[in-house]
């Protein structure tokens, strides 16, 4: 496999309050994406999913978090993303790599119509002129299901409904035909029907651009619907990855293993009323990234770990072709 992305052991840090650590939100964590694939990022919520999407695109403010180490290399550009000068990183940013951030109604300028917020990247990276730049704004617009020649594209961002915000970000994304999208977590509240809409789109865009993508998500269902390999993500490191059908008919991981069986399935509710019982989850919570047990971060929340686990950091362990785990009694499950 040619790898169109490859990060090599990144690790971003935050200033720590506590003794001067510094809070190690990305720690080590490698993976590639080939042309035309989705690899999905998966975990909970402050597991360093974003963190390692605004880090490929050097976007962590100056002030909060650095890319304390790691590579970053994008297949066609010259040199470490990481490293790259900066006005050689603005044209790979909504050129080369795209982005759907997670909360269109805080990213979309409301000073701005959409059209002239699609039109924006096209006269930057295409030298597009004005006139044309608003011709193509508004068949990008088109593309993504928001017709009405130049009706959508003269509306502002809060005239428009969540779901069409969130297709106008992703004509935003896509105006110059990046060769990877980072979507992060793109359908966040939108109901059931406006998501299936969005995954349809995209996987449509993606089947005619043959572009790559990075599908950030907490959602197990989006990840079977549109995944061909994922990455599990606990504590700012990547503790599993492997093929999509794979690491769902066989985890490998105690916190993969426990995050699938807690998705709900058809007709479980009657079984557990009938049973008077309540859905599965994983006890105890996420530690906190600045005071992170020795050992195994999962270990404290893992029904498996032994004494080993709590004094023995796992390393990644190959356990086929293209599947890895990181934990010391990946075996036993």
């Amino acid at each position: 496999m040619t790898a169109l992305l490859e990060v090599e052991d990144l690790a971003c840090h935050f200033p720590g309050r506590e003794r001067g650590r510094p809070v190690r939100a990305v720690d080590g964590i490698s993976f590639a994406i080939a042309a035309g694939e989705t690899l999905a990022l998966v975990g909970e919520s402050g597991c360093g999913k974003s963190v390692t999407a605004l880090s490929i695109l050097r976007l962590l403010p100056r002030r909060i978090g650095r890319i304390a180490a790691g590579s970053i290399r994008l297949q066609g550009i010259d040199g470490d993303l990481v490293t790259l000068p900066e006005e050689r990183m603005r044209h790979v940013r909504g050129g080369a790599i795209g982005m759907i951030f997670q909360e269109p109604a805080t990213c979309l300028n409301p000073l701005l119509t959409v059209g002239e917020q699609v039109a924006e990247p096209l006269r930057i990276h295409r030298n597009l002129s004005h006139a044309a730049a608003a011709r193509e704004a508004v068949a990008t617009l088109a593309s993504v299901g928001l017709p009405g020649e130049d009706h959508q594209a003269g509306r502002y961002p809060h005239e428009l409904s969540g779901g069409m915000r969130q297709r106008a970000m992703i004509a935003v994304a896509l105006a110059c035909h990046p060769r990877l999208l980072i979507a992060d977590e793109p359908t966040t509240a939108l109901d059931v029907t406006i998501q299936a809409q969005i995954m349809e789109l995209l996987r449509a865009l993606q089947r005619e651009l043959g572009m790559a993508m990075l599908f950030i998500t907490h959602n197990f269902a989006l990840v079977a619907d549109l995944a061909h390999r994922m990455a599990v993500m606990y504590a700012g490191r990547i503790v599993e990855h492997g093929p999509v059908a794979e690491v769902f008919s066989r985890p490998r991981h105690p916190y993969t293993h426990g995050l699938l069986a807690c998705m709900p399935r058809l007709g479980q509710a009657h079984r557990l009323r009938a049973g008077n019982q309540a859905l599965p989850t994983i006890a105890g919570s996420v530690p906190r990234l600045g005071a992170l047990p020795a050992g195994c971060s999962f270990a404290p929340r893992c029904t498996l770990a032994t004494d080993a686990c709590r004094h023995d950091t796992p390393p990644l362990t190959t356990v086929s072709a293209d599947h890895a785990v990181r934990c010391l009694r990946w075996a036993e499950l």
